[in-house]
């Protein structure tokens, strides 16, 4: 085996990191995204407000956000049957 580790090993770091980039991109977008939108409250409003239909930005929560986490999490779903 060399220094890098194996394929698997590498897969396996790979998916990993997308268990910790997914919540991380996620809160940075429903932040970001929130403050754009005029009169948005973090506290008093559901976050799926920021990707309603018609709403400011919303292409960007529901790509950047929603749709981004999902895929992240899936992956890192994978992890456990690549080892």
């Amino acid at each position: 085996m060399s220094k890098s580790g194996t394929q698997a090993d590498k897969t396996l770091r790979l998916l990993a990191i997308c268990g910790i980039i997914g919540p991380i991109l996620y809160t940075s977008v429903l932040i970001i995204v929130g403050l754009l939108r005029p009169g948005y409250n973090h506290v008093t409003q559901y976050m799926s407000e920021l990707g309603e239909v018609g709403g400011p930005n919303a292409i960007i929560m529901n790509i950047a956000g929603f749709t981004m986490l999902g895929l992240l999490m899936v992956a890192f779903a994978f992890g456990p049957t690549v080892a």
